[in-house]
């Protein structure tokens, strides 16, 4: 139901109940002024829903439009490109040494939201490193010199230009920790929203607006959402 023809029958209601009340009809007067208080309480609970996925909005504004590519080089693993797009990471290995360090198998796409983690280690002293944790998968295993090596660990060697190369390593953490905070968000606030649409309900069968059957249909579609 559309904000604007709930604060309208939000407004009759009260109406209705300030006139129950000058030709003293309590009961009439409570049952109306009852359904113009909860749909006063559903009109600000909407506001300040609209207001939360505001800011949430704005402050991931940059995470919707992602598309970067970022170079890392390391003397041992060869050259490894990471495309950043909005929603997944592609992990390609151009070169030789890059082939033989982790085999043939080609770009690697991953989708973020199956990243449980991200764990960077900065080059400094000694290479730095950066590691995704993948839910529910074992991390496959590839090259063929100096055995195998972890697909989803890009090296990168230290250099004069150390603050540059963390800097990238340090932006695809934060956008990929960024993306799925988002996403938790949003289901938070969808199971909230089920549960204060619940409560509403229940109030509206309470004052006998809606019957036990029309609130238990109502109750099992929110619950299955």
């Amino acid at each position: 139901m559309k904000l604007k023809i709930i604060k309208l029958i939000c407004y009759f209601c009260f109406v209705i109940s300030i006139f129950m009340l000058i030709i003293k009809k309590t009961g009439y007067c409570i049952d109306f002024l009852v359904i113009s208080i909860i749909l006063f309480l559903i009109i600000r609970q909407k506001k300040l829903n609209s207001n939360q996925k505001n800011k949430i909005k704005k402050s991931y504004k940059g995470i919707e439009n992602m598309n970067k590519e970022f170079i890392f080089k390391s003397m041992n693993d060869g050259k490894t490109i990471v495309k950043l797009n909005n929603n997944s990471i592609t992990i390609s290995r151009p070169g030789l040494m890059s082939k033989f360090s982790h085999g043939f198998s080609g770009e690697k796409t991953i989708l973020i939201k199956n990243i449980s983690s991200v764990q960077v280690k900065e080059a400094g002293i000694s290479r730095g490193y950066i590691q995704f944790t993948i839910m529910g998968s074992i991390e496959r295993k590839s090259g063929i010199l100096s055995g195998a090596k972890d697909e989803n660990i890009i090296y990168f060697d230290s250099s004069f230009n150390n603050k540059e190369i963390n800097n990238q390593a340090n932006k695809i953490k934060e956008f990929i920790e960024n993306f799925n905070s988002e996403k938790q968000i949003n289901i938070i606030q969808n199971n909230e929203d089920n549960y204060d649409k619940l409560l509403k309900l229940k109030k509206l069968l309470d004052v006998n607006i809606i019957t036990q059957e029309e609130f238990e249909k109502e109750k099992q579609k929110l619950l299955s959402n």
